[in-house]
């Protein structure tokens, strides 16, 4: 199942776009992205950073031998980015969309300029329409070249991913107590605390085991440590001491299969950590 409450965005390779309201044209792009942008219920600002950054780094647009090997920041491409809240549509029940996931006006506002603000910061042409205006988008689709993206990766995805708990927090889908969340971590405390300090790290991305780490995700073992040191300095356990646990598969203790860091302390710990057989 895909959770509705996600920034989404379609994704267009265009070799010229435009966005008039009033029959006025109020942003325009040449070779670059159309972005179309919608907010959901609960979604912050790592939502629309995360999703900034993978549409910079979007590998579409082709080099010399023709293939998708460059982003738009590769070409120094343009950007128009228009407000879409139709995107949190839920049709599953009858033929009328349901919009009660798309986030309210004034928050989906301020994550659309978010969104818009890393953008710019890039240095390349971003276009915009105007929130909650009706507009009239035209574009020439270059490819054509359509994707679907969103902050939490749920697209498509498995149904091991959707019957992921961990994957059911980071899209929201039911509670935990967060202590820490960037674009691509999440911390939270254990239900089942082992120690005074017990929290477990996820990345956001669904990676089952150790075992399954590709190599593009390497980046996020150091992530997940960096965001458990951080914890461990907030929670004044640093100095005294916390141990960082991975699990891998069901021998060693492994019960939810999304890759996670246990970060303990608050006691002193031996070791070895369990008793011989």
């Amino acid at each position: 199942m895909i959770s509705s409450r996600t920034v989404r965005a379609v994704v267009q390779r265009v070799s010229e776009a435009s966005v008039r309201v009033d029959g006025a044209v109020v942003g325009s792009i040449g070779p670059g992205l159309v972005v179309l942008l919608g907010v959901g219920c609960g979604d912050a600002e790592a939502d629309a950073d995360y999703l900034a950054e993978k549409v910079l780094n979007l590998r579409v647009f082709p080099d010399e031998a023709g293939q998708m090997n460059r982003s738009v920041l590769d070409v120094s491409g343009g950007l128009l980015v228009v407000a879409q809240f139709t995107l949190l549509g839920d049709v599953r029940k009858g033929n009328r969309p349901s919009f009660v996931d798309a986030a309210p006006p004034e928050a989906a506002s301020a994550l659309y300029e978010t969104f818009c603000a890393a953008l710019r910061a890039k240095g390349l042409p971003v276009g915009t329409g105007v929130f909650r205006a009706h507009m009239d988008v035209e574009l020439v689709n270059d490819g054509p070249v359509t994707l679907l993206l969103d902050s939490r990766r749920l697209f498509q995805e498995d149904p091991t991913v959707a019957d992921c708990i961990f994957c059911k927090i980071v899209a929201k889908q039911i509670p935990a107590k967060v202590v820490y969340e960037d674009a691509e971590v999440l911390a939270f405390e254990d239900l089942n605390p082992q120690a005074p300090t017990h929290l477990l790290v996820i990345p956001r991305k669904h990676i089952a085991t150790l075992n399954d780490l590709a190599a593009e995700d390497e980046a996020l073992l150091g992530k997940l440590h960096r965001a458990g040191a951080a914890i461990a300095r907030t929670r004044g356990i640093a100095g005294s001491g916390w141990r960082a646990v991975m699990n891998v598969n069901r021998d060693a203790g492994q019960s939810v299969f999304h890759l996670h860091l246990h970060v303990l302390g608050g006691k002193p710990m031996g070791w070895p950590p369990f008793p011989a057989a």
